[in-house]
């Protein structure tokens, strides 16, 4: 709550310091008011002449950004986002896209042991029936509340693209070192295509950032930005071989 009555606070003080400026700047007599190079960073969002980005995760966190934008009437670009699936429906109204994270948290320990169980049980070609764990009915619960969670997470671009919300990519917080193992999380759990994740990262991308005309797609006239592979992208091991940047290649 703190850090949302910060940036009213600030948005107010924007406002009052533009208006100060245009009225000493229409009446000479009056003494122009001091300088400030943050609040006069703010004006075109007090003038809505520029998108807001906003890093933010949490449903909670999501609906106080949205009473924020009714107050002051943003253009909103949702960073990261891993709850918005929570608040799907009312992004595509509010026509607020989402520039996702890849960041997903660790599945669950003993889910990942079980699917590991599973998979040696599938390639076993004996009739050895897999042994299930014994739980209590408490911790039972808890097991079944925390994959819930994790998959609603895994889940979240899948029901953020079913909704009809505008999804593009953002690295903050994944790390390229991890990213392969987190895609492979989106194929196999989140649900999504390999066609999609790809559609999320360049021509999606590009279309929230207002860059479409220039980034996104590989096409004559578009800005030559590409990456080769020694094989299909999503193969395990498969390696960058080189990049066009702005027009210019780089080997690996």
């Amino acid at each position: 709550m703190g850090v949302m009555a910060t940036y009213r606070q600030l948005m107010y003080d924007a406002k009052a310091l533009q208006t100060h400026i245009k009225y000493s700047q229409s009446n000479p007599e009056m003494p122009a008011p001091e300088r400030n190079a943050v609040l006069e960073s703010l004006f075109p969002l007090v003038n809505n002449t520029k998108p807001l980005y906003f890093e933010v995760d949490t449903k909670e966190d999501i609906e106080r950004l949205f009473r924020l934008q009714d107050e002051f009437k943003w253009n909103i670009v949702i960073v990261s986002g891993k709850e918005a699936y929570a608040k799907a429906e009312e992004l595509k109204s509010r026509k607020i896209p989402v520039l996702v994270s890849f960041d997903i948290a660790d599945a669950p320990g003993w889910y990942k042991e079980e699917k590991k169980k599973a998979k040696k049980a599938e390639s076993d070609t004996t009739d050895t029936e897999m042994k299930k764990e014994e739980l209590s009915d408490e911790e039972q619960h808890f097991r079944d509340r925390q994959l819930k969670a994790w998959t609603m997470q895994a889940k979240n671009i899948r029901m953020l693209l079913d909704t009809g919300v505008k999804v593009g990519f953002t690295t903050q917080g994944t790390s390229f070192k991890n990213m392969a193992g987190k895609i492979e999380v989106l194929l196999d759990e989140g649900e999504l295509t390999e066609e999609e994740i790809i559609q999320i990262m360049t021509s999606g991308t590009a279309q929230i950032l207002g860059i479409n005309k220039s980034f996104g797609k590989v096409a004559k006239g578009m800005n030559a930005s590409f990456t080769l592979f020694d094989k299909p992208v999503f193969e395990k091991k498969s390696k960058a071989v080189s990049s066009v940047s702005n027009g210019t290649i780089h080997e690996f």
